[in-house]
């Protein structure tokens, strides 16, 4: 590295100069500053303790005790003026050095790489084209990169020159970002159960494409709504196991915990349509609530340890249980409005976290926050409410670390065609009436699967424990309208594109609003659901990034371009329902 720098004549720093390095040794945490900020500065190398910042460092490095840790400067000469005193480098000088950050970080092999202050953290972010979050206050964001966490964190020469119990929040709050995210660098271990269903589906091929150092145990009882072919090229995996059990069997769910070392569970299982939950309520009780319960206890049973001095159970390092359920256990709101108007965003937060969607839109004056009183009106949402008070209780009475994540409306690749959006497809392709309940203007609020698994994600590895958080889009919608887009979209995709022609089981001029056909509501029908994804936005930074039209789109090519997906999961079981719930209306 050295030989490197003193070869380096890129620009004019490298005259007649020592630059400054750290002894080069492999460590687990790597700290870039900008430069030196005086001469006697190398007397020690990059960021010496004889500066406010490296005594800052230096204390984070005594609360870390045993991690080795690697200081250098994105500048590794020293800046000087004309009258031989510290400036700050040049941009240009900056871009020189930045090859040499990147030598830097293959010898070194740091799993934490922390960028101090703003003009390091933008440099590097423009130079390796990753996209990194500026902090908010104490609270910093990282992006993983060929398995390195980049964190930029204030400079610590700014933290010493605030108040001093700025101080001790930034070295507890380093350091706690440094144990989590080195306790979750070691190979994690999944149990995800319903993995054959839509969101489950959707969720494992997120993060087996976003991690590699994890293992996923999948797990479902292929049901109506499981089918094995929607990921079919995940299990082939070799970081991928199948277990084709019901959350409900308390045998063989202790026999996967005791089998497997297991640190995340999220549980997706669940029987889903309001329908069949009407037709039979028994099974959504016994699956919903008994079958969640079954996985919280077995959980706890292999992540106890030991108990504290009060009997309560303490649990091992790095581990969680995620409820994934649906705004549904709200109730209904009301629709104050027949034709959407535009929504109003007045926290300053969310407006940042929605600064690229426009025409935003909302059908009523009131949203489901995280505060909202649980009201469900259906045996569906009743079961989902009674699933999300258990996992409370488990995490109030046994301190078990939870979360529980409530979303809105998901659509995107992968929906099972007895839900609205895939079942108008697969209608109009087949010249089939497009049954719509009631008068279709019972409002919901639309997310994309992807953005939903992304908060999922998030909420995993980097929300508070016993937090709730609402998942939603922005996305209002009549149900009619909805009907009308995919007509209308379905209709130009196929008019333009000749392969798309091949699928259509009808003529195309059959294709128009002439196939919506109104049935009799469904017992109960909610009105409106709109949720408010702010706390989730600004605790976590995840916002809603797909936009309904665009999202609508994207759906109609994935379901005309699988249509062998569609024809193997349209057969068997969900063709009898589909007769029994549709047949004759």
């Amino acid at each position: 590295m050295l030989k490197e720098i003193l070869n380096c004549k890129k620009c004019k720093l490298y005259s007649n100069q020592k630059p400054l390095l750290d002894v080069e040794k492999k460590s687990e945490i790597m700290w870039v500053g900008l430069s030196a900020k005086e001469v006697t500065s190398d007397i020690e190398g990059p960021l010496s303790i004889k500066t406010n910042s490296g005594k800052i460092l230096r204390e984070i490095e005594e609360e870390l005790k045993n991690k080795l840790t690697y200081k250098t400067n994105l500048v590794k000469c020293l800046p000087l003026d004309e009258e031989n005193k510290i400036r700050y480098p040049t941009k240009k000088e900056i871009d020189c050095c930045l090859e040499h950050l990147l030598s830097e970080i293959k010898i070194i092999s740091p799993k934490i790489i922390f960028l101090l202050g703003e003009k390091v953290y933008k440099a590097v972010a423009q130079k390796m084209k990753i996209d990194l979050k500026k902090w908010d206050k104490f609270k910093y964001y990282y992006d993983k990169v060929d398995g390195i966490y980049y964190i930029p964190i204030h400079h610590p020469s700014y933290i010493h020159r605030t108040k001093k119990k700025n101080i001790k929040n930034y070295v507890d709050n380093i350091k706690k970002l440094v144990l989590d995210l080195l306790s979750d660098k070691s190979e994690k271990t999944y149990l995800v159960t319903g993995v054959a269903g839509f969101i489950g589906a959707n969720f494992l091929k997120y993060i087996l494409k976003k991690y590699e150092d994890i293992n996923v145990i999948v797990v479902d009882a292929l049901t109506y709504a499981g089918n094995l072919g929607t990921i079919k090229e995940e299990l082939k995996d070799s970081r991928v196991k199948f277990e084709k059990v019901d959350i409900r069997d308390r045998k063989e769910i202790e026999r996967i915990f005791s089998e497997n070392k297991v640190d995340y569970v999220v549980n997706f299982a669940a029987e889903s349509h309001v329908d069949r939950s009407i037709e039979n309520p028994q099974i959504f009780l016994e699956t919903n609530i008994l079958g969640t319960q079954n996985l919280l206890d077995n959980a706890k049973k292999a992540w106890t340890i030991s108990k504290d001095e009060n009997g309560y159970p303490v649990y091992r390092e790095g581990i969680k249980y995620l409820q994934v359920s649906t705004d549904e256990v709200y109730g209904s709101l009301l629709k104050d409005y027949d034709e959407a108007i535009d929504l109003v965003i007045d926290d300053e937060d969310v407006k940042k976290v929605v600064k690229n969607r426009k025409n935003l839109k909302t059908y009523g004056n009131k949203f489901f926050t995280e505060n909202s009183p649980v009201d469900p009106r259906s045996p569906y949402s009743a079961s989902k409410t009674g699933a999300d008070h258990i996992v409370i209780a488990y995490g109030e009475t046994y301190k078990l670390p939870i979360n529980i994540t409530r979303c809105s409306n998901n659509y995107g690749p992968y929906h099972f065609p007895e839900k609205l959006i895939p079942l108008i497809i697969k209608n109009i392709l087949e010249g089939k009436k497009l049954p719509v309940y009631g008068k279709g203007d019972n409002v919901r609020d639309w997310l994309y699967v992807e953005d939903h698994c992304k908060g999922i994600d998030l909420v995993l590895r980097n929300a508070k424990v016993g937090e709730i958080y609402n998942i939603g889009g922005f996305n209002e919608e009549k149900n009619i309208n909805i009907v009308k887009l995919v007509i209308d979209i379905l209709k130009e995709e196929i008019t333009n594109n000749d392969e798309y022609k091949k699928v259509l089981k009808t003529d195309i001029s059959n294709i128009s609003y002439d196939l919506i056909t109104y049935v009799q509501d469904r017992l109960g029908h909610d009105m409106r659901y709109a949720i408010d994804p702010s706390k989730i936005a600004k605790d976590l930074g995840w916002y809603p990034e797909t936009d309904f039209e665009t999202g609508i789109r994207k759906t109609v090519k994935w379901y005309l371009e699988n249509q062998e997906w569609v024809n193997e999961v349209a057969s068997g079981d969900y063709q009898k329902y589909y007769e029994e719930m549709y047949g004759n209306k």
